[in-house]
């Protein structure tokens, strides 16, 4: 299945429930499921390192929860919203050996399981009360500083060129990326999330490629 970027059009407003906003989205969440069922970062069952997704993606989560928190509530309450969201996090971590806390997912060295992300990308909907947080954060904050810097020595058109290989710097085998054409006005881009990918959204495939894409 290839998912392509789209722009997706505003639905109704959430309902509220337990003093969070929930999702607007009208495909089930990964968060029914009551508990992660893969290692949500270091490595596999089988041996093999998780890197599935940056720690900058991790990073840019964050930091803009703290932002939309400290815009809407105050600072005091951005420096609490993260121990919050691992908390959340944590509660659907069975093994204690892998729970987080705000000082690991700010580390942008990490790297993490796409479920983990998919969870983390909920809560801070959730948290937030911004359904659209996932793609406000993708406007302003996803592209790190060092991207960027890599980024500026080439014209859009040769970025989008170069898709695959910014793309990679975020997501290494785990989503395989191609560009369709190039035009001064336009650019075709596809994204394929790789086989374990998908075994880990299971059947929230929808929801989850929604957060992603």
């Amino acid at each position: 299945m290839t998912q392509s970027a789209t722009i997706i059009p505003f639905p109704p407003q959430p309902t509220q429930e337990s003093g969070l906003a929930t999702s607007v989205s009208p495909h089930p969440s990964i968060l029914d499921r009551p508990f992660m069922e893969f290692h949500p970062y270091g490595a596999t069952s089988t041996g093999n390192k998780i890197r599935d997704v940056s720690g900058i993606t991790v990073q840019a989560n964050i930091e803009f929860l703290k932002e939309i928190i400290t815009q809407t509530k105050g600072s005091e309450a951005a420096q609490t919203v993260i121990q919050d969201l691992c908390e959340l996090l944590n509660q659907r971590i069975q093994d204690a050996a892998y729970h987080v806390t705000p000082s690991l997912l700010g580390n942008m060295w990490n790297s993490y399981s796409y479920e983990f992300v998919c969870y983390l990308a909920e809560f801070c909907c959730l948290l937030s009360g911004d359904p659209f947080f996932q793609f406000n954060m993708g406007r302003q904050k996803f592209i790190s500083p060092i991207i960027q810097t890599l980024g500026r020595p080439f014209s859009v058109q040769q970025i989008y060129k170069m898709f695959p290989h910014f793309g990679e710097k975020f997501a290494k085998g785990s989503i395989h990326f191609s560009v369709g054409s190039v035009t001064n006005g336009s650019a075709i881009l596809r994204m394929k999330f790789s086989d374990h990918v998908y075994q880990q959204f299971g059947p929230y495939r929808k929801r989850c490629a929604e957060l992603i894409c």
